[in-house]
C-alpha cells in the first residue's frame, strides 16, 4: 500500500469555482477523485492550500483505516 507521502505527491484533478460564505464570496476547491474532499477559502490560492491540507487529513484517515485512497485517474490501470 501506498504511504501518504506517496500519495501527497501524486497530481489529483483540482476544480476550483466560486461560492458564498454567508454574506460574503469565497472560493469552494475539491478534489473529484476523492469523494468528499474539498475546501474554501476567500481566495482561490487560499482555497486551494486549505485543500491541499484537507487532502493529506483526508487520505491519513483512509489510511488509519486500512483502506487506499482513490488514485488520480491518470495513474489507474484499464
Amino acid at each position: 500500500m501506498l504511504t501518504l507521502n506517496d500519495y501527497m505527491s501524486l497530481r489529483y484533478a483540482i476544480e476550483i469555482k466560486p461560492d458564498e460564505c454567508g454574506d460574503t464570496p469565497c472560493y469552494m476547491a475539491y478534489h473529484p477523485e476523492l469523494r468528499g474532499c474539498m475546501a474554501q477559502g476567500d481566495t482561490p490560492e487560499e482555497a486551494l492550500a486549505n485543500l491541499n491540507e484537507a487532502r493529506s487529513e483526508y487520505i491519513a484517515l483512509l489510511l488509519s483505516r486500512g483502506v487506499a485512497a482513490p488514485l488520480p485517474s491518470m495513474h489507474k490501470v484499464a
